[in-house]
Formats: C-alpha cells, sequence, structure tokens
C-alpha cells in the first residue's frame, strides 16, 4: 500500500502545482485503499483525463489502467471490520517488528486502552549461549537468534 499511497500524494500535488501556475488537471479525486494492493483509483470524466494526469508518473502503467465498472464502486467505500475481540489466555502471532511471526499468549487485556500484555515463546540459540559462556563469542546486542522450538534434552 506504501507505492499507491505515494503515488495518489503524487497525483495530488502535482493537481495543486499545476493549478497554481494556473492549469488544472481534469480528475476528480484520487485515492487508495489498503486492501486493494496494486490499485489506486482515479476519478475524472473522461479516460483520456485519467491518462493525462498520470503522464510522468513512474508508478503508474498506463496499459493497465482500466475503467471501474458503475457496480463495482460502491463497494470499495464499506467498511470492513475485522476485528476481533482479545481475551486473557488467547494466542497469537506478533505481525511486525522484531519478533514478526512469534507465537505469544495473551496475559492481560486493557479495553479502555485497547492495549493487551502479552508473553512470547522465548528464542533460544543453545550453541551461541554455550559459546558466550565458554568466553569463545560475544553476542551482538540487537542479536535475535532464529525461531524454532527449544526440548529440555537439548537444554541438558
Amino acid at each position: 500500500v506504501g507505492s499507491e499511497r505515494y503515488t495518489s500524494f503524487c497525483l495530488i500535488q502535482k493537481f495543486a502545482d499545476l493549478q497554481s501556475i494556473g492549469t488544472t488537471l481534469q480528475i476528480i479525486s484520487v485515492f487508495s485503499l489498503e486492501r486493494t494492493k496494486g490499485y489506486i483509483y482515479i476519478e475524472a470524466y473522461k479516460e483520456c483525463d485519467v491518462t493525462e494526469a498520470c503522464k510522468g508518473l513512474c508508478t503508474v502503467f498506463a496499459s493497465q489502467m482500466r475503467p471501474v465498472q458503475q457496480n463495482e464502486v460502491s463497494p470499495l467505500f464499506f467498511i470492513r471490520n475485522k476485528l476481533r475481540e482479545v481475551s486473557m489466555g488467547m494466542w497469537g502471532r506478533v505481525k511486525c517488528g522484531k519478533y514478526k511471526g512469534d507465537l505469544a499468549k495473551v496475559v492481560e487485556v486493557d479495553n479502555l486502552r485497547g492495549k493487551a500484555m502479552i508473553k512470547l515463546v522465548p528464542r533460544i540459540d543453545l550453541l551461541a549461549l554455550a559459546k558466550k559462556m565458554d568466553g569463545k563469542m560475544t553476542l551482538k546486542q540487537n542479536y535475535v537468534p532464529a525461531p524454532r522450538l527449544i526440548f529440555p534434552r537439548d537444554l541438558k
């Protein structure tokens, strides 16, 4: 969605820049949606106005432009609510950051602030830990071991 949003802002900026020098783009609106990756929507009266507005933008491929049917427009503006209720004891996965994809258990839920405290399944690199204890290696401060299961027999 990053490049789609960037392209939308570029078109809006182009519209404002051309308007300031007395020329106007014949477009009505521009938007992109997170759920439709790879697409931006440009509203105009004519298809040639959209082509003219997109000239000079390297992120838009003119050969792939097509008009949206009237019956496909209104579903674009419906908000899909995919929020699920989070409760204590639920399991889930971390979506982003250093621990992306790791398994987590919900320990505490604060519904007022919309936040939850989670407990992560630990990542332990036993070989690196053994080398550190022997003094052969120092671990980087931001080092995060690869995610894998730990078996009790490996800890001995």
